[in-house]
This record gives C-alpha cells, structure tokens and sequence, in this order.
C-alpha cells in the first residue's frame, strides 16, 4: 500500500506513519518486527480506543517529533488521503 503513496508532491516531502496504542505482549513483539522492516509505526503510550484521546496524544508526539512539518493530519486506515489534491 504504503508503494503507491507518493513521497513527494511538487517541492512538498509527505511522509505517512502508522500511529498504535498500546497492545498485550503477543502483538507488541509482532509490531516491532513488522517496523524493524519498515520503520513507519509510531507508538504512543495511549489505550488503543478511538475514544480515550488517541488522536490528541498523536498530535501532541508530532508538534514535538516534527518540528519540521507544515501540515500534519490524522486518518483512519479505511480512508484514501489524496495528498496531491491537499498540497
């Protein structure tokens, strides 16, 4: 999925990250192999549930981690971003 989103749309960079709550042993050593390979999994010390102040906690981890960034957004995984048409 993550080949076909673009990494550069006119002169803006996009980066795209996977931001995960915390989850039982059994899947956090499966979450970390899987971003030892990609190395796109953010993880937030937050309940893994839409309603517990997840997306908060993402953006508060960004204003600090990404300082560089001029737009920053969160989506679901079940929505297409068209990032073209947003830069």
């Amino acid at each position: 999925l993550l080949e076909r989103f673009p990494k550069r749309v006119g002169d803006c960079s996009v980066e795209q990250v996977f931001v995960l709550g915390r989850s039982t042993v059994i899947e956090e050593e499966m979450i970390r192999r899987e971003n030892a390979s990609f190395g796109d999994l953010v993880f937030l010390d937050q309940q893994e549930n839409m309603n517990k102040g997840k997306s908060l906690k993402w953006f508060e981890w960004a204003t600090r981690n990404r300082r560089h960034s001029t737009w920053i957004g969160k989506c679901d995984d079940d929505v297409y971003k068209n990032v073209t048409e947003l830069a």
